[in-house]
């Protein structure tokens, strides 16, 4: 009888253990296991916070590159004008491409011409895949003004050239050397473009946003800037910068 007792008082003994394990054993899965049960039975999980391993899509900022390496990349076209405005006249535009430039007259600053030219705001709307397609259309209106035959331009070579400080140790400007066909004159002429620097020797940026673009790119003596034309929300492309006195053909010029 006392056996019988005994029994059954360590069996109460053993369930009481046994419940509280099982208690504590669920409390520890609560707390280490977000998942639950839907009312249909299914598993779910937990959802992570919107703002969690989040990439942020932030353009890369444009890095400096040198003119040289600028000029002999893929294409690019670049504008030679008066003041960035949009009724500011464009002397030229030049197009390089594999090592060349093609160059376009657009009618500002001819000598002799009584076409007052195209401007900056004459590209207004122009998409990047127009925009040959325009240059080439106004050079044609060019020439036709100027009483000459259509001759479409070819491309030529170029050079550039560095003009040490007075201290030799850094570069104050640079130039940009090439022939185009000239229609006032309807014969190759040279043409020179200083991509002129300030009085710390830093090359002087010029930006400007007209209409629905934005031209930017650099000074080259005066008034002139020879910029690079975005359309909005284009990348903005990389920064132009002088090459140094030990680049690979160019040359220094005191």
């Amino acid at each position: 009888m006392k056996s019988s007792k005994l029994m059954r008082a360590a069996a109460a003994v053993l369930c009481a253990a046994l419940a509280l394990a099982g208690l504590s054993a669920c409390d520890a899965t609560s707390s280490t296991d977000s998942s639950s049960t839907s009312s249909s039975g299914e598993r779910t999980e937990p959802q992570s916070s919107t703002n969690e391993n989040k990439e942020t899509d932030k353009p890369a900022e444009p890095q400096p590159v040198m003119f040289s390496k600028i000029f002999a990349g893929k294409q690019s076209i670049w504008f030679l004008g008066d003041s960035l405005v949009r009724i500011g006249t464009i002397n030229d535009v030049l197009i390089f491409d594999q090592g060349k430039v093609t160059t376009y007259s657009m009618g500002g600053g001819m000598v002799g011409s009584s076409f007052r030219g195209y401007t900056y705001g004459d590209f207004k709307g122009v998409s990047e895949d127009q925009l040959v397609a325009k240059i080439k259309e106004l050079n044609a209106d060019v020439q036709k003004q100027n009483g000459r035959s259509y001759q479409e331009p070819t491309p030529a070579d170029y050079t550039l050239s560095v003009h040490p400080s007075m201290t030799g140790n850094t570069v104050d400007s640079e130039t940009l050397k090439t022939k185009y066909y000239d229609p006032v004159s309807a014969s190759t002429e040279d043409l020179s473009i200083k991509l002129q620097g300030d009085s710390t020797s830093s090359l002087t940026t010029a930006s400007a946003e007209i209409y629905d673009k934005t031209f930017t790119g650099v000074g080259a003596g005066g008034t002139l800037n020879f910029t690079r034309m975005i359309s909005t929300g284009d990348p903005i492309p990389p920064i132009p910068q002088y090459d140094d006195m030990n680049t690979p053909g160019v040359t220094v010029e005191n």
